[in-house]
């Protein structure tokens, strides 16, 4: 995201399936079991018709399923994150970019009208300066 601003794009698998962390602890407290042991244990009910284990084992898979949306939603929470920032790095390089434009375009006509002036103005200098060169000194008429 930023520098020294990292953000976990995943979720852990154990953290999304309940699975064992490393100190033992599970993500989803009361169901002591992950997500594919639940489902073979569901399976192996409804294959022996074990009813009264059934409406236990769905409250569990509920528990896991609400985790798993849990998740989803910190995910996408995360994603729309990701999506702010870029939009707000997308804003800043286009300010940026604006003001560096702003700073350095040139307004071509107003540079011709200024070009054109100061050539007039050279001009007139030299004009100037050649009518001075046709008075003769003071040397040249003697007075010295």
């Amino acid at each position: 995201m930023a520098p020294d601003r990292p953000l976990e794009v995943t979720v852990p698998g154990d953290r999304l399936f309940n699975f064992e962390d490393a100190s033992g602890a599970r993500a989803v407290p009361g169901v002591d079991t992950d997500l594919f042991g639940l489902l073979d244990h569901i399976a192996t009910a409804i294959e022996t018709g074990d009813d009264t284990a059934i409406p236990a084992l769905g409250e569990k898979l509920d528990a896991l399923y609400k985790q798993v949306v849990e998740q989803r939603g910190v995910l996408g929470a995360r994603a729309l994150r990701v999506e702010d920032a870029i939009d707000s790095a997308g804003q800043a390089e286009l300010s940026a970019r604006e003001i560096l434009g702003d700073t350095e375009d040139v307004d071509i006509a107003s540079a011709l009208v200024d070009l054109q002036h100061q050539q007039l103005c050279y001009q007139a200098a030299l004009a100037a300066t050649a009518q001075l060169a046709k008075i003769p000194t003071l040397f040249e008429l003697g007075w010295t």
